[in-house]
């Protein structure tokens, strides 16, 4: 299709600029109204020519003339709709054109930066657009639809615009496919921190255990668990369960506890403005007092909230789309929502924003043992450990970073012979098995030396601990020996926080009188008559220059009671079998500038029968219709192109494919491009 040969101005923002009764419009230059440069950026390199970098695109200005008919009568009319200086709507508006040689419309997101009159009495007129994108779109939005019944069908679809453009998909499941994921379950969890806030927090989502032996009875989950996945933010996340033989809390169990780390982010709770009655629709909920004032500014406490999510008023949950920052306003757009009832809230009623959208799915008799990063695995010891309760198995990792729950330490000793060791008795082993210290003698110039060291192994809870129980072994070899191991305690960490304080000490153990063999020691359950969110074993010593003289100390177990009161809350759902797991792929196979084009795109997340997906190609986005939760990390594509799966001009073959795929109904919409 040739276009751009007969272009005429039609309206901006709803005013019509060719009425032909109060006024009449033309472009000054018609052909090269939609036309733009770029500057490139090249790389310099030494001894050889620069390299391609990047391309930048600069707006493009475009002018019309206006005539108005009746100046006198119009101008207000005119200079009040085309207005540089919008005090109310300072946004791109859409300029419509007319194609008369293909009889349709088209547009483009502009502002007017100059409304100049030509002449003294009004008549005649020249406005200038300024124009970020100039590709135009057709204003009809063209749409295709297919039902699909079985994976490789296809769907022809043909662009006649002369550039590409990029689509919005809509994936429907109506039907359960012949494999997949069947089951359910929502649940809800509430950090209680302080802060709100913590970064790789291991949680034992079922709290105490989940009854997977009835799940495999049922013949509802394998007995392997292989089936069970765990959904953060529509995200498949890294499950673990206790492994140990024999224990009681493993997979097929009446008690199977479900670990998974998760970032957890402090949002102020807000309160309900107006009550909400159970039987309306809701679209809005209006918040009390949606800011503070500080030196007499206002800040808004929604700012930096996520703009689509979930919040909680009583015990049902509100899917949200989108906040008005200024007012306190959530855009709704599902009530009822994760497994929740709709009811009756008062006003000043609290609401709380939820962080983190988790869901299991089971009932999968095809689930192959998925993949999981033990790199990331908690390092507590998951058979015995409950959300309430750490116990530590390992202590720390070189190796391995990401492993949470970890303790830290620093040292500063003057020898390299002295200072910290992770194997028992004094050896070296990843993931560290113990918190140990050790101190030697050293020579220099044949002249033995003493050796000291300050270690401090350090751990911190964002709810805060209460109680410690800690046992281990210690050494020495010779007589002449200083060294304690001091457990401490510290509500803060740095100097500048309020109410910061120092580090106080909780016990002190010495090193044994008896010499040559590792001897225990143990300190059960030590009341730290408070709630404390750093503890440290900190070891200090030293030892007289002697040949062979040298003393050890280790920490090898470690129970922490956490402060319940602020350890995270959580509740499940009841099971649903309308589960849909979306492993949908979609191909195109098009031609572009002579050259035959194959891309693909695949969305890999759980929904339900009967809900939407929507993946949005030009903002580069995926959501579910109704929760619009932002689902990225679910798409995968075939090429690194900026463009996700554009159609191409001309003929495009759309191809779907899905394994046990019954019935999915697929839509494409898109406008049309033309420069």
């Amino acid at each position: 299709m040739e276009v751009g040969l007969r272009l005429f101005p039609f309206s901006f923002d709803g005013f019509l600029l060719n009425d032909h009764v109060e006024i009449d419009s033309w472009f000054v230059d018609p052909f090269s109204y939609s036309l733009s440069s770029s500057s490139v950026g090249l790389i310099k390199r030494s001894g050889a020519f620069p390299a391609f970098g990047s391309v930048q695109f600069s707006e493009k200005t475009s002018s019309i003339k206006v005539n108005l008919r009746n100046p006198l009568s119009y101008r207000n009319t005119f200079t009040q709709r085309v207005n540089t200086a919008d005090m109310v709507r300072r946004t791109l508006k859409e300029l419509v054109v007319f194609d008369e040689d293909n009889g349709i419309f088209m547009y483009a997101n502009c502002y007017p930066v100059s409304v100049i009159c030509d002449d003294t009495f009004g008549f005649q007129w020249t406005v200038t657009f300024t124009i970020p994108d100039p590709e135009w779109k057709t204003v009809k939005i063209n749409s295709a639809r297919k039902i699909v019944t079985a994976t490789g069908q296809t769907l022809v679809v043909t662009n006649n615009g002369n550039i590409p453009c990029e689509p919005t998909f809509t994936i429907t499941p109506s039907l359960q496919k012949s494999v997949g994921y069947i089951y359910r379950q929502y649940y809800t969890i509430f950090s209680n921190f302080d802060s709100g806030e913590a970064t790789n927090y291991p949680v034992d989502i079922t709290d105490g255990g989940l009854n997977t032996a009835a799940l495999v009875a049922a013949g509802k989950m394998l007995p392997t668990g292989n089936d069970l996945r765990v959904f953060i933010n529509n995200i498949e996340v890294d499950r673990w369960f206790p492994s140990t033989g024999g224990d009681t809390n493993v997979i097929n169990s009446a008690t199977t506890k479900i670990w998974v780390n998760m970032d957890f982010h402090g949002y102020t709770s807000l309160t309900l403005l107006t009550a909400i009655a159970v039987v309306t629709p809701i679209t809005k909920i209006y918040t009390n007092a949606p800011y503070t004032t500080i030196n007499k500014k206002k800040i808004y406490l929604l700012e930096g909230y996520p703009s689509a999510g979930i919040i909680q008023i009583d015990n049902e949950q509100f899917y949200y789309s989108g906040i008005d920052v200024s007012h306190g306003i959530f855009t709704i757009t599902e009530r009822g929502s994760r497994g929740t009832t709709a009811a009756i809230h008062a006003a000043n009623a609290v609401i709380k924003i939820i962080t983190n959208d988790i869901k299991i799915i089971y009932g999968n008799p095809a689930a192959t043992a998925p993949l999981v990063d033990d790199t990331c695995k908690p390092l507590l010891n998951l058979d015995d450990s409950t959300n309430t309760s750490w116990v530590f198995e390992h202590f720390g990792t070189d190796s391995n970073p990401n492993r949470s729950a970890r303790w830290y330490y620093s040292v500063n000793t003057n020898n390299e012979d002295s200072g910290v060791h992770y194997g028992v008795a004094n050896t070296d082993v990843d993931p560290f098995d113990v918190m140990g210290c050790h101190i030697t003698c050293y020579t220099k110039y044949n002249r033995w030396y003493s050796g000291s060291v300050t270690l401090y192994w350090t751990f911190h809870h964002p709810a805060g601990i209460t109680v410690v129980d800690s046992s281990g072994f210690n050494y020495r070899y010779g007589a002449s020996w200083v060294i304690t191991c001091k457990l401490q305690k510290c509500k803060y960490s740095l100097p500048g926080v309020v109410a910061y304080e120092k580090w106080a000490d909780q016990y002190s153990i010495l090193t044994p009188a008896a010499t040559g063999a590792w001897l225990a020691w143990s300190k059960p359950a030590e009341a730290l008559t408070g709630s404390y969110k750093y503890i440290r074993y900190a070891f200090a010593g030293s030892i007289a220059s002697q040949s062979g003289n040298w003393v050890g100390f280790e920490v090898r177990q470690v129970t922490l009671t956490l402060d319940n009161t602020k350890t995270p809350t959580i509740t499940r759902s009841t099971e649903y079998a309308s589960t849909y797991t979306v492993s949908f792929r979609i191909q195109n196979d098009a031609t572009y500038e002579n050259t035959a084009i194959s891309e693909w795109i695949e969305v890999n997340m759980p929904m339900m029968l009967g809900q939407t997906l929507v993946i949005e190609t030009d903002s580069r986005s995926l959501y579910l219709y109704g929760n619009n939760i932002s689902s990225l990390s679910a798409l995968s594509k075939s090429s690194e192109r900026l463009m996700w799966l554009p159609l191409y001009s001309g003929v495009n073959t759309l191809t779907f494919t899905e394994i046990g795929l019954v019935n999915i109904t697929v839509n494409v919409a898109y406008e049309e491009k033309y420069n």
